[in-house]
């Protein structure tokens, strides 16, 4: 869901100079702020504004650099509450290609409806995705293994909230079914050179989410955490029978009036029947998706952002992350750290929305990344 949220909010910063060049002289003031005068989308946002075209630069190191495009449709926002930071529901659809030859076609929704009290996110697409996997936990004394997934997947969750306070549960539904090809640079002992197998998971679970914080883009204050229990099974649809849990929680203060400290904290993990390629890995700014993988992985990083003009501020950022086979292992389980700096522009004073570019170094490799909000949240 975290992936969908910035998708969509990604579209909504790149689709801008398309429209913007197709509208009269009139409209330009969906791009200004009365305030300041200076370039903002808050205008844009809480408009009628129909179908935009986006384009998406792809940042993500483990696919390599690419371009996705597609439509975002900006639904109607007659019961959402402008001052609480919601979004309107936007709907997006378009494909992707990367330099390593992945690509995917794909559609999604993120509903928000009753002022915010009901909220849903489904999505569904089909691709070809390569990534190297460091596949110490299958028995293979290789690495990296180059593997190719080729199929499609959906998910769809809807949260409720329950009375007054900021607390939402839900049903949460997943489903996969791919061709999972393991490339492999030489022969093992077995003679195999390529793997190749059917796939299909399935898992359905219970989301409690608390959204305690003041934005939901670009929090100054606030706490938020989410669990998630699901079971994968044959007879939701899948192969494959085993538990997923998932939980975190991320806080934010300020320091003064122009510095913000956000820290985030968050545990997978899964039961040893799950696919190697359904397993939790270590998710940070500078570390390729799925490099540390493992059936139990625990994540903190800590973000400190300085607001040093209206419109601009600088952060840095750190995190680390352990992988291991059990919960009593994690102490000597294999870590990997991270850290890098970023810019970030005020983008939509209305929503509270902070745009821009994140450099991270991991322990291989640089890398960086076009942010739209808050990275971890």
């Amino acid at each position: 869901m975290r992936l969908l949220a910035r998708l969509i909010l990604l579209s909504v910063l790149l689709s801008v100079p398309f429209s913007y060049a197709s509208r009269a002289q009139e409209e330009q003031s969906r791009f200004k702020d009365p305030e300041d005068g200076a370039f903002d989308i808050s205008g844009l946002l809480s408009s009628r504004t129909g179908f935009l075209p986006v384009i998406v630069p792809i940042t993500e190191p483990a696919v390599g650099f690419g371009l996705g495009g597609g439509v975002a449709y900006f639904h109607p926002r007659d019961d959402v509450d402008v001052a609480k930071g919601l979004s309107p529901s936007i709907s997006v659809v378009g494909g992707m290609y990367t330099a390593n030859g992945s690509w995917a076609g794909f559609g999604g929704h993120k509903g928000i409806w009753k002022d915010g009290r009901i909220r849903y996110t489904g999505g569904g697409g089909y691709g070809s995705i390569n990534i190297d996997y460091y596949p110490d936990n299958i028995g293979l004394e290789l690495a990296p293994v180059e593997f190719n997934f080729k199929g499609f997947g959906l998910l769809q969750e809807i949260l409720f909230q329950l009375g007054a306070a900021p607390l939402y549960i839900g049903p949460s539904y997943n489903f996969t079914s791919l061709d999972v090809t393991l490339k492999l640079d030489r022969e093992t002992e077995e003679g195999l050179q390529e793997l190749t197998t059917d796939s299909r998971t399935a898992g359905l679970g219970l989301v409690i989410f608390y959204n305690g914080i003041d934005n939901e883009f670009t929090p100054n204050s606030g706490i938020q955490g989410k669990l998630e229990i699901k079971r994968y099974a044959d007879f939701l649809g899948g192969q494959y029978d085993y538990w997923k849990i998932r939980g975190e929680g991320t806080g934010f203060i300020g320091a003064g009036e122009s510095v913000v400290i956000g820290l985030h904290g968050e545990g997978q993990s899964s039961s040893t029947d799950a696919p190697f390629w359904d397993q939790p890995f270590i998710s940070l700014r500078g570390i390729p998706a799925m490099r540390y993988v493992g059936p139990t992985v625990v994540t903190g990083e800590a973000e400190i952002r300085w607001d040093f003009m209206t419109r601009w501020s600088v952060l840095g950022f750190g995190g680390l992350g352990v992988v291991a086979e059990t919960t009593d292992g994690l102490g000597n389980g294999t870590s990997a750290a991270a850290f890098g700096a970023g810019f970030r522009y005020f983008l939509a004073r209305t929503f509270g929305l902070r745009a821009g570019i994140d450099v991270a170094k991991g322990p291989e490799n640089w890398a960086y990344y076009i942010t739209i909000g808050n990275r971890i949240l």
